[in-house]
């Protein structure tokens, strides 16, 4: 929906040559609480307990960076994190038939840092730029191997 909603906006975007320069994604995913019946919507999930809520809608974002303007190119439900190498692989597809991507950044986030994820993005040729998540002795001992062999 969100793609039909925006889709002349973004042919207008192409023909005045906004995602001429533009070579720099992220991809986010975020939740937002949600405090109905669980149950209406098989893209409502359950959260983490210590919240002051149980529930939350789970959607995954690509957005263009580096711009005067940041847009939100493609946005997705998440109906399970398991598959966001399947979401990225999407987003990718949908998002390069206006904008000719060398970078993506994500977070540190579980979803996105293993093997799929990131083989999903070098595999097409781009740059993945990912945010660290274990700073300190891990890393140190990790450059420190490396640099050893």
């Amino acid at each position: 929906m969100f793609r039909e909603a925006n889709e002349e906006f973004f042919e207008i975007a192409d023909r005045n040559d906004y995602f001429s320069d533009s070579k720099e994604v992220a991809i986010d995913i975020t939740d937002r609480p949600f405090y109905g019946d669980n149950e209406s919507n098989e893209f409502i999930r359950p959260t983490k307990l210590g919240r002051n809520y149980s529930s939350v809608w789970r959607y995954i974002t690509m957005a263009l960076v580096g711009t005067d303007t940041p847009l939100i190119l493609v946005v997705l439900p998440v109906k399970d994190k398991k598959r966001t190498p399947e979401y990225v692989r999407r987003m990718l597809r949908l998002s390069r038939q206006y904008v000719d991507i060398e970078r993506v950044y994500t977070d540190a986030a579980t979803e996105f840092y293993n093997a799929d994820t990131i083989s999903t993005v070098t595999e097409q040729g781009l740059e993945l730029v990912m945010q660290g998540r274990n700073p300190g002795k891990t890393v140190n001992r990790c450059y420190m191997g490396t640099r050893l062999s």
